[in-house]
């Protein structure tokens, strides 16, 4: 899927660094890092910000017009929504912290991404106001179909919920409740629409090519082998996309609220529920 975003301003920084001898951050350490830049950012610490920024090239003024500019169009940051953080899925001596907020100016939420170790060096600082959610007239809507997650371990919600905040696929209609599940460890695009007969249609999206193992007309049961995660299609990595619309059409009807039953959720056994992002689930 693309992914949607109005981008007012971001600053990649490179992904290369010598990372020997960096130590290990503790949940409280890494939120107080990202807590710690965040305030250089829209204080009068912009220096001692771009003192730990990898790539110098960007340079102090193209990050102070950026400041302004967030000034401007965002006005001051009124509520923080949510914080998160934990250690990159690519890089296990890397850290990540992500904040969702609210500003006096904005009418969207407004996300702040940071990319660190625990040298205090930099790899990534982001601050983007986020799109409108896909208007929906199913927010309150119960799955019918007893769905159980559609993968066998445990794998990573990198996208689920309600808002975009949370779910990147808020934005499009028919995936405005859609799913992006990876395994976290240290082309074509394919697709398998299943009717489940009572006006329910799940999409799977991103599976490996060649894999398949259904054709069309089959019939097929819960806990059934239908393929493999893969990367095919629009996907920066390979990963499995869900979501449960009321149309067979593929980019066609509106998205669903899902429900999956039987699940464990970082842990704990959920009879029937919603995944959220960053949980780590597998069913029971």
């Amino acid at each position: 899927m693309t992914r949607f975003v109005a981008l007012l301003f971001m600053l990649f920084v490179s992904n290369f660094a010598d990372e020997k001898g960096v130590g290990i951050l503790s949940t409280p350490e890494i939120l107080a890092r990202g807590h710690k830049y965040a305030a250089w950012f829209y204080s009068d610490g912009l220096d001692s910000l771009l003192q730990c920024v990898v790539d110098k090239k960007q340079g102090i003024q193209n990050v102070r017009e950026s400041r302004r500019r967030v000034e401007s169009q965002f006005g001051r940051e009124t509520e923080v929504l949510n914080e998160l953080t934990g250690k990159s899925i690519l890089n296990s001596h890397r850290y990540y912290y992500v904040r969702h907020s609210r500003f006096s100016k904005a009418k969207q939420p407004v996300k702040m991404e940071s990319s660190f170790d625990s040298a205090d060096n930099i790899f990534q600082f982001s601050v983007e106001m986020l799109p409108g959610e896909a208007p929906t007239r199913f927010l309150n809507y119960r799955t019918k179909t007893e769905l159980r997650l559609p993968f066998n371990g445990q794998w990573y919600v990198a996208a689920g919920g309600l808002n975009i905040y949370a779910n990147h696929h808020a934005v499009s209609t028919d995936q405005r409740f859609a799913y992006d599940f990876l395994i976290k460890k240290d082309g074509f695009t394919f697709q398998i629409v299943i009717d489940h007969g009572n006006g329910e249609f799940s999409i799977l999206a991103h599976l490996k090519r060649g894999s398949i193992a259904v054709k069309a007309g089959d019939t097929v049961e819960i806990g059934q082998f239908l393929g493999l995660c893969g990367n095919s299609g629009h996907a920066a990595q390979a990963h499995l996309h869900y979501h449960l619309q009321n149309s067979p059409v593929i980019f066609a009807g509106e998205g669903l609220p899902i429900q999956f039953q039987s699940y464990v959720a970082d842990g704990r056994e959920i009879e029937k529920g919603a995944p959220l992002w960053s949980q780590c689930v597998m069913n029971y």
